[in-house]
């Protein structure tokens, strides 16, 4: 799934400061602010002042730094431009022109002049004409942070969780999983590829009949058209932060259930439903101890939904 990078802010930087004084490790820090280990390694190399990390200078130094371009594009100046144009027209490939006059930029910067004006080389380039991959986000998603805090208590039944599970990268087809937080109640769906297209047919059709009062997710591709989820259940779909499982906790492990009986590996392309079918009945009717050893089936019978066989 693409991410969105985001920058720390100056209250990030405080309990970064606060936590390494107080002799927190630098892993530990990032797993509470839900970072990458790396960048907050990153950030405490670059931003510290004689050998000490302080918020407000770090944030200071931070704020000048975003003005500075990260490197000079040569191509801007117009000899460059020039001699790149001559060599296109010799029928030079970019690596080429690039391996051969370093001053003139990297490769990549001479590809990004093609694309800004395509038509005038593409008579000149070798091999198909490729479309640059357009960067995909998730519009307007609602945070985890702004989801009712009656989800968190685990005491009604209708606040699902959603995931897919896939197999190998050489094939498309993946399963959906829908979990109930309170219950534990697994819903499975195969799914010929994560598109999101094809999850919200699933999800809707999978979800008719249940409750429905809100939905975490990931920060996957697939739930990119969360809003056609929204408008046919009349629910709320809330996304968790990034690299922070934990807030899908119960996702999650029960993902790892169903890989005891889909592997890591397993093409789903090869699995029926009727075998889904077989592993999801079994998972639903195992005691489970964190609900008193009931059954998912038993607490969602209990609750007054009735399940169809």
């Amino acid at each position: 799934m693409p991410l969105r990078y985001e920058q720390l802010n100056r209250m990030e930087r405080e309990f970064i400061a606060i936590n390494l004084r107080m002799g927190l490790s630098k892993r530990k820090v990032a797993r509470f602010l839900c970072r990458a280990a790396s960048t907050i390694s990153r950030e405490v190399n670059r931003n510290r002042s004689q050998g000490l990390y302080h918020s407000r200078i770090a944030h200071q130094l931070a704020s000048e730094r975003r003005h500075i371009p990260r490197r000079k594009c040569l191509l801007d100046h117009p000899d460059h431009q020039a001699w790149v144009s001559c060599f296109l027209r010799e029928y030079w490939s970019p690596e080429q022109i690039a391996g051969r006059i370093s001053d003139i930029g990297s490769k990549m910067s001479i590809y990004r002049m093609i694309h800004a004006d395509r038509p005038r080389w593409r008579a000149y380039l070798r091999g198909p004409d490729k479309k640059r991959h357009r960067y995909e986000r998730i519009r307007n998603p609602k945070s985890i942070d702004q989801r009712p805090a009656i989800v968190d208590q685990k005491i009604r039944i209708g606040d699902w969780e959603a995931d897919t599970v896939r197999g190998p990268m050489s094939s498309p087809a993946c399963v959906m999983t829908l979990v109930d937080r309170r219950s534990g109640y697994l819903i499975a769906r195969l799914l010929p590829d994560r598109s999101a297209d094809s999850l919200n047919r699933a999800a809707i059709e999978a979800l008719e009949g249940f409750p429905v009062h809100t939905l975490t997710t990931d920060n996957g591709m697939e739930f990119a058209k969360f809003s056609e989820i929204e408008r046919a259940l009349d629910t709320q779909v809330y996304f968790a932060h990034k690299h922070c499982p934990g807030e899908r906790g119960l996702n999650e492990n029960t993902n790892g259930l169903l890989r005891q009986f889909f592997p890591k590996g397993t093409d789903f392309s090869t699995v029926s439903p009727d075998q889904l079918v077989w592993a999801v009945a079994l998972l639903n009717s195992r005691p489970r101890k964190t609900r008193a050893f009931q059954t998912p089936e038993e607490i969602m019978v209990a609750g007054g939904v009735a399940l169809v066989a």
